[in-house]
């Protein structure tokens, strides 16, 4: 750490070993945010003559760069090897909970075929470099969980605009309901059905055993979705779909109504799993004259 009060004469102030080499940093507040090695290193540095490591997250790769936003730390890795006799590597992003610096946890990553060569972290936005594959935007949302007694309840997903509603007697006993938002690229392929990216996982468990719960009677989901969101499929044939792990395919949820005029998906399912909104393509029709026909 160097004192730049003067700048034409910097003057270190303090130092600290690390394990490896180290490519990139960031400050923020008291705290340095140092990848090396396999590891995410937290500093306090609110003394620079003494820097003090309080926290340490070891990464699954090879750290490489790190930005920090609010409470998160992004932090790029790679992974080298032989692989089939080349000398391949891949790489990949993990989100680490830092605000507790002395227990950093890791609470979502995004795996990549090629190492990234830089990214920016802006809001819950990550704009990621990714080499022959372009520019990656990537969303961190985290998961979001309700406690549902045999009362009833209800449950909303801010980031994707995601809500279930649980009349009574839906459980036998009390419930976590989670829901966690899906990456379009970490989910099975749709075939010729377009998204409009809203993808997402529905989990139950009894919060006495952990043990996965089952609904009693059908709860409801409500989806919104904008306009722009739309692309390719045509609007009256979007619904809600579930995967079938049995059948290896997207089945459209029968219950499931789209509302144009407000922009709306509702549901009502009695299963949990895998969700995503799909929908058909729009087809035009051209209609040929003959001019035979015309006298």
């Amino acid at each position: 750490m160097l004192d730049v009060s003067d700048p034409a004469a910097p003057v270190e102030v303090g130092a600290m070993e690390t394990l490896g080499t180290v490519l990139d940093f960031y400050v923020a507040g008291n705290y340095a945010y140092v990848p090396h090695g396999h590891a995410l290193q937290v500093i306090n540095v609110s003394n620079p003559a003494a820097p003090l490591l309080v926290g340490i997250y070891y990464i699954p790769g090879y750290a490489l760069y790190v930005k920090v936003v609010g409470a998160y730390a992004y932090v790029s890795w790679q992974v080298c090897g032989t692989i089939d006799g080349a000398y391949r590597c891949h790489g990949g992003l993990s989100v680490v909970d830092v605000s507790d610096p002395a227990a950093p946890v890791e609470v979502g990553s995004y795996e990549m075929r090629l190492d990234p060569q830089g990214f920016k972290a802006v809001g819950p936005y990550v704009y990621l470099a990714a080499g022959i594959d372009g520019l990656l935007i990537l969303k961190y949302a985290p998961a979001v969980a309700a406690s549902v007694p045999v009362t009833g309840s209800s449950l909303t997903s801010p980031a994707d605009h995601t809500t279930y509603t649980f009349a009574a007697g839906t459980f036998t006993d009390t419930v976590i309901i989670s829901h966690t938002i899906r990456s379009p690229a970490n989910v099975p392929s749709t075939g010729n059905r377009p998204s409009i990216r809203h993808f997402f996982v529905t989990t139950a468990v009894y919060s006495g055993t952990n043990q996965l719960a089952q609904a009693t009677q059908p709860y409801t989901i409500t989806v919104q979705y904008t306009d722009a969101e739309q692309g390719r499929a045509a609007e009256s044939t979007l619904g809600l779909y579930h995967w079938d792990g049995f059948q290896w395919e997207w089945v459209r949820e029968l219950t499931s109504v789209v509302d144009t005029n407000n922009n709306t998906i509702t549901a009502t399912p009695r299963q949990f799993g895998m969700w995503a909104v799909l929908g058909e393509r729009w087809q035009l029709f051209l209609l040929g004259i003959s001019q035979n026909s015309v006298r």
